[in-house]
């Protein structure tokens, strides 16, 4: 008798599996995959000696990202990366970007590779306007970033 109650619950039982919706409680790494994202890095290269407008370029650079771009560094789709090119590790950026002096860069890499990038060589001429240089680094971002994945 026992085994006909147990038998019978099993059977009672089996057909509310079938109504669990296959996703619920079930989910694999699969389920909610983020698309790949498309990654902004505000690049700020310098070499290990640094004039005074070299170090001003690379504070208004920072600031404006952090103040027109909070959102995005939050989430982690932005960073701004200052990087010395006289170390061996960065001296590829120089043919990469031609860069020719101390220069902020705009890059777009998605999946690691990059995208598309924009050197903003105005930063030397507005670095002694910093709402201009403000300005000009939101703005540049902002079209840059325009029509990105």
């Amino acid at each position: 008798m026992a085994h006909l109650r147990i038998l019978r619950s099993l059977l009672l039982f089996i057909p509310a599996l079938l109504f669990v919706s296959p996703g619920e409680g079930t989910c694999t790494q699969f389920c909610h995959a983020d698309p790949p994202k498309t990654k902004i890095i505000v690049h700020y290269f310098h070499g290990t000696v640094r004039c005074k407008t070299c170090l001003t370029i690379e504070a208004y650079t920072k600031e404006a990202v952090e103040l027109f771009f909070s959102r995005e560094i939050s989430n982690k789709s932005l960073v701004f990366l200052p990087e010395n090119i006289d170390e061996e590790k960065n001296a590829h950026y120089i043919d990469e970007f031609q860069l020719i002096s101390s220069s902020v860069v705009l890059e777009a890499v998605r999946d690691g590779k990059r995208m598309k990038w924009k050197l903003l060589p105005k930063v030397w001429e507005l670095v002694h306007e910093k709402n201009k240089f403000f300005d000009y680094i939101a703005n540049e971002t902002r079209e840059f970033m325009r029509g990105l994945p």
